[in-house]
Formats: structure tokens, sequence, C-alpha cells
């Protein structure tokens, strides 16, 4: 007797084996609970959440027979399967991703042996803008060596791959995942970023650890000496990323004859049902299972498997299906998550916001008429219209002000983050300002192919709002008068000693400068702000000026350190100056009044005034050698060679710089070392690696030897990538229509 069941709005018939009622009844609940796998989240009201979805390849190739997957019994038609994936299963997979629109978002894990055995394919891999990572050189079972060979084995790839894309790699996955204790020691020594071998939870990253002891039981021996706790591993910097055999391709559906564990023969199919059911349950309860909240999905790719064709459209598929989940659901690489995740877990999270080159509106003033209402009215709502396919809370659609009022109260970038993590990574936090937190919009906003110029605000710079001199020259025209001298930044002048000298010597001044602070200090807390702050204040004027007109504030000039100490303060009024305008200059009058001085809102003007005084001291200085570098120099020396240079265009320089430099190095300075003092750990690791280095006569070591300091880059240059105002990071105005995910964002927005 058969009977019809209906389910995901289809009707079916069923004729089950048992003609019972109750074998009518259980298929029923088991049809019914598929479809409740598969359609709650399309059923509920939505919960905010962010979904990084991390696709990865194993470009094993023929490594995979060589190392883990070597027999006594292999052929040669075994190893013709890792010839298919390098020479055939990469292109076809690179297409794929290529459809999708993530090629730059996937993290491809290569074997040493796959890189210099299929340089045509790891080339057009490292073309495509996939994020490189290691996966050892030929496959091997890390287990099985010693530490010198996993370490040369480590460096060798370290090379390849620096070789192949000019980075250092970050990231690194055990072949097999075989990973052991000597592996974890090394990962850590090197200063990786990220692994991810194990499976200590399939959702969430979390640091890796060194590792439970491997411990057997010995039966033979009395209960009371093995029925012990294990002991608890000690926690490293390293991100661990999750691995899953359940979240791969190649063991169900790859056929290995020599490997024990292999199939080869289940669906694909039923390979991305299960992939469906994991996304939908932990879309639902979170990686925690108390209900819907941010989680991680790996998946584990080879060309060797995903290239075949009877599995390629299943992966397509399914890289489409988590695609057209929306906004909450992004392709991220492996590197950009493990720095997320360390961002979010330790370190302040800093607002970087994106501004609409269109920034008029009513500000400050009572609306006194009903005429003005109602054009404030008719305003307000074509603002609401205009960009209401970008989430963010809506009084930020109608007023500046309100994201203003968290300016005047310093919680503007806490405030940010929390809308990013309730609207997604696009929020409009004001008329004509969006803040972005995708990592690949950022990348295309910021990056170095100048695809989106700086927006006007930029000319006012984020803290003391001033506008620039530069800033009245054309954006191409200011770039390209910029480059005139962007090689006075690079090693080569860095290192020279008439330059590195006073930049050594400033080094042992603020280090004296903070023991002493620590002498005195009580309780061991010392106000490191001040001291970075004068260092970068004379760092920064030494290399516009040169060292003879340079500042001395480190050195204790009360004149520079009162210039200084007035411009931080005002900085703090930056928000109130910009976003209120007519509030700031009524607090200014009020000010000035009350303490009838007008020095504590003149420090720009004052500025302008101390550094065009420099710069004619230095310009008209005989004894200034013309092997005496600086940035004045630099563009004088253009100027004898025959460029035409005004002396408005030489102003401007100066100015731009003492900006942009003071705050850059004061800002990622003070970031390094308080999160340092924060971390002993750390501290220790740091210290290590100065140790190694070689000293000169002063006691510091050559400069040219950082690189062999990657833990220590590795701070400062994430210092610096976090500084709210590091120069052209800030704000990009779209010179075209574009499309950021599921987010539209016409022309002159940005």
């Amino acid at each position: 007797m058969g009977r019809e069941i209906e389910f995901g709005g289809i009707r079916v018939q069923i004729a089950p084996v048992d003609d019972s009622s109750r074998g009518f009844q259980a298929l029923d609940v088991r049809l019914h609970h598929s479809q409740t796998l598969g359609n709650i989240p399309r059923g509920v009201p939505d919960v905010p959440r962010r979904v990084k979805v991390l696709v990865s390849v194993d470009f094993d190739a023929v490594s995979g027979w060589m190392g883990t997957g070597q027999h006594s019994r292999n052929c040669l038609s075994d190893y013709s399967a890792g010839i298919f994936a390098g020479r055939v299963g990469v292109g076809r997979l690179l297409r794929v991703l290529d459809r999708v629109g993530i090629s730059d978002r996937v993290t491809w894990f290569i074997p040493g042996h796959s890189m210099e055995t299929f340089p045509t394919e790891t080339k057009a891999i490292v073309d495509s803008g996939a994020e490189i990572a290691l996966h050892g050189y030929c496959h091997e079972d890390c287990t099985q060596l010693n530490s010198q060979q996993q370490e040369d084995i480590l460096d060798k790839c370290i090379t390849l791959a620096e070789s192949l894309t000019g980075k250092r790699p970050v990231g690194f996955r055990a072949p097999l995942y075989r990973i052991g204790h000597e592996t974890i020691n090394l990962l850590e020594r090197k200063g990786f970023l990220y692994d991810t071998s194990l499976s200590g939870h399939d959702a969430q990253l979390y640091h890796l650890d060194t590792g439970f002891p491997l411990d057997v039981v010995d039966y033979s021996k009395p209960a009371s000496t093995w029925m012990k706790p294990s002991p608890q591993p000690r926690q490293i910097p390293v991100v661990e990323i999750p691995a899953n055999w359940y979240m791969e391709d190649m063991t169900p559906m790859q056929f290995l004859p020599n490997v024990t564990n292999s199939h080869g023969f289940v669906t694909a199919e039923a390979i991305e049902k299960m992939w469906k059911d994991r996304f939908n349950w932990l879309w639902n309860w979170g990686p925690d299972g108390s209900g819907p909240g941010d989680f991680v999905f790996p998946l584990v790719l080879h060309p060797d498997t995903s290239g075949m064709a009877h599995v390629a459209g299943t992966i397509e598929g399914m890289l489409q299906w988590l695609k057209g989940w929306g906004p909450q659901v992004e392709f991220v690489t492996y590197e950009n998550t493990a720095r997320e995740f360390l961002l979010e877990e330790n370190l302040p999270i800093i607002n970087m916001p994106v501004l609409l080159s269109v920034t008029s509106s009513v500000r400050g003033s009572v609306l006194l008429t009903l005429f003005t209402l109602v054009t404030a009215l008719i305003f307000s709502l074509y603002r609401v219209i205009k960009n209401r396919h970008i989430p963010g809370p809506w009084p930020c659609r109608i007023s500046h002000h309100y994201v203003s009022l968290f300016d005047l109260f310093r919680q503007r970038p806490q405030t940010v983050a929390k809308w990013h993590r309730q609207y997604g990574p696009f929020v409009q936090i004001a008329p004509g300002q969006v803040s972005v937190s995708d990592v690949v919009a950022m990348r295309e906003l910021y990056g170095t192919s100048a695809r989106n110029p700086k927006s006007d605000y930029f000319d006012n710079f984020i803290y003391h709002n001033a506008r620039a001199i530069f800033a009245e020259k054309e954006h191409l025209g200011h770039r390209q008068k910029r480059g005139l001298i962007s090689s006075f930044f690079q090693a080569t002048s860095v290192y020279m000693p008439d330059i590195q000298q006073p930049l050594r010597d400033r080094v042992l001044t603020a280090t004296m400068c903070i023991q002493d602070e620590i002498n005195v200090s009580g309780d061991g807390v010392v106000n490191i702000f001040p001291i970075t702050n004068h260092y970068a204040w004379d760092n920064t004027t030494s290399l516009i000026f040169g060292p003879r007109h340079c500042s001395h504030a480190l050195q204790g000039d009360e004149n520079d350190r009162d210039l200084l100490a007035r411009l931080k303060n005002s900085e703090l009024w930056g928000a109130l100056k910009y976003n209120l305008p007519l509030i700031f200059n009524l607090l200014k009058l009020v000010m000035a009044v009350y303490t009838k001085s007008t020095k504590y809102f003149s420090a720009e003007n004052d500025l302008d005034t101390w550094a065009m005084q420099r710069l004619r001291q230095t310009t008209s200085d005989t004894k200034v050698s013309q092997d005496e570098r600086s940035i004045v120099q630099t563009i004088q020396d253009l100027r004898r060679n025959g460029r035409s240079l005004s002396d408005n265009y030489l102003e401007s320089e100066v100015i731009d710089n003492l900006y942009a430099g003071q705050a850059t190095v004061t800002v990622a300075l003070t970031y390094a070392i308080y999160h340092l003092s924060r971390n002993p750990y750390w501290q220790s690791m740091v210290q290590k690696e100065l140790d190694d280095l070689p000293r000169n006569s002063d006691g510091l070591p050559d400069w040219t030897l950082l690189s062999k300091t990657p833990i220590l880059e590795a701070c400062i240059r994430e210092s610096y990538r976090l500084n709210p105002v590091a120069s052209g990071r800030a704000e990009r105005v779209l010179a075209k229509d574009s499309r950021y995910g599921d987010i539209f964002i016409p022309q002159n927005v940005s």
C-alpha cells in the first residue's frame, strides 16, 4: 500500500517495504527531520551573525604518493593521479574559483615538491591572488622526522614560497594532519601566524598549544601508575584554524589503492549534503550549540579530487550555495581570518571609516521656521532613500551628529565595531560616511593600485582637521609630486650613516628616559606616551629638516615640548571642530575670554609658523652639506637638477610630513610598547631574537639585521596596520560604480 507524503513543498509517492502504519510513521519522521535540517534558516527571523568560509586547496599532486601515501605496491598508474592533479586539476579548480568570484580569497597549501615540479601551475595559483601557505616538501609525515629534518624542510619551503610571492608565508598545514610536538615548537620558533592541522574545535579559531603527551597505557603495570590526568599543555601565540576529516574531499572521494582508509566511490552529492547539514546546524545553533553566533566553515579541497569531472560541478555548486546566503557569509583567506582573530582577542578595534564625497548638511543651527523644517525633512528622507540598501542605525542615515556624540566621549571605534557585529561588514555611520570591515573591499579601496583616490575629507587629516597646503593640488598631480621623494624613505636612504646615527642616538636617549621614569615610579607604571611623542617628533623633524635644524623635545627643549603638547591637545577637539563648528567656535571664544589666551586653540597656526621658520633656516644654512640627507635637501637636489618645484610645493611637503609622520610613528610605537608590556611571553620571544643579533659599539644591533627578527617585525607591522592616522589608509572615494558582496555603492560614494 502506497502513501503520499508532502515535504519541502513537494508531494512524493512512498511505497515502504513494511506495509504497516509504523513503517510510514518512521519514514515520515525521517523525511521531516531532513526537511527541518535543511530549511530552518530560511524560515526563522534572521539573527545577525558573521560566517567566514575558509576555502583551502592542498596541491599534493605527486608529493602525496612520495610521502604519506608511499607504499611498496605504488606504481606509475598511482603516480599518474598526481600528474592529473598538477596538469589538469589545478586549472579546473582555478576556473571554478574564478567563476564563483573568490580566487583571491582562497588559501593554497602547496608542498615544496609541487612548487618545483609544477612551476607553471604554481605561478597561475599565485597570479590568481590567492594566499600561499606551506604543506611540507614531499607530503612527509612530520612525526617520523627529527627536529633538524623538520627545520630544514621548513626553511627550504619558506624560501620557495618567498621566491614565488615576495613575502614570507605565515601558515602551515601538516601533510595528512600528521603534526607532532616538535613541529609545534618549530612553528612557534619560526614565528608562524597560524597552523591548521588539528581538530580541537570544528567551527572556531583558538590558540595552538604545545600538545598533550601521547601517553600509552601499560596494562602490565599497576593501575595506580597510569590512572593520572594529562598535564595541561602551554598555550602559544600561534593561531589554530580547525581542520577536520569530514570537511575535506579526498578521503571519501579519492580511490587510493594502497591506503587503508580510502573509499573513492562515495558520491559527491552525499558529501555535499553532509557539508550543508553541518553548515545549517552551525547557522541555527552556533559553534557552542546555544544559539546563532559567528563561526568559521573550513573546506579542504584537492585538485586530485575536486578537479575530477564528476566532482568539480558539485564543488562549484556548493560554493555558489554558500555565497547565496548573503552578506553575513563571506569567503576569507586563512591569514586574514587569523589576523582578525588576534585583533578581536587582544588589540583595540580601530575604525577606519570610508567617507562619502558629498558631505553637505544642515549643521548645528536651530530650525526656526517651518520652511527650514520642511526642507530638513525632505533632505533627510532623500538621504535615507539614497543609500537605504546599506545597513546601519537609522539616526546615522539622517545626521552625522549621532556618530559625533561617540567621538566626543571617545567611544567611536568601539561603537562602530559593535555596529559591524550587528549589521555586517558594511555600515552607514553618517550621511556621506560608510564604514567597511570587509577584507576584500578594504584591500581594493586602500590598495596601491590607486583605483580610488583619497576623499576630500582626507585633506583635513583625521585629528587636527586643518586643510594642508598640498590639498590645493589635484590628486593626480599631488601623487606625481610625492613620487619625487618616495625613495627617500627606502632602506637605502635610512641606512645611510648621516641619517641612521641620529636615529640610533635617539633610541638610546628614549631608552634612558624610560629607565629614568621606571626608577622614579613607585609602582612600576610608566607614562610612555610623552616619551614616544617626543621621540617621534624629533625623528620626524630630523628627517624633514636634517639634524642641524630639527626639534629636541626628547633632550628637554621646553619650546619644542610646549608646541607638541598643545598640538596633541588640539587633536582632542578635532571631532567637535569638524562636526559641530558652531559649538567649537563658541567654546573657543569662551576659553579665550576665561583664560585671556588663545594658545589652547592656536597650535596648528603656531606649528605652521614654526615649520616655515625651520624651513627658511635649513634652506639658507650654508653649513648644511649637500650629502646631508633630508626631505628638504632631497627637494633642493631635484631643483638643482632642473625640476621645476615651487616654494609652495616645498612648504606642502614639509607640513604634510610633519603632521602625518609624527602621528604615525607615535601611535605605532605606543601600540607596540603597550601590547608588548602586557604580554611577557612575547617580550621574552622578542628579547631572544634581539639577543641573537651581534651588537655595534653603541650596544644596538645593525639595523640591516632587523629582518632576522620576524616576531618583532610582526609586532611593529601590526601596530602600524592598526594605526588610525596612517597616511592614505583612512578614506577613499569611489571613482566608479562598485559592488562589494551584495552591497551596491554608486559612484562618488566610498
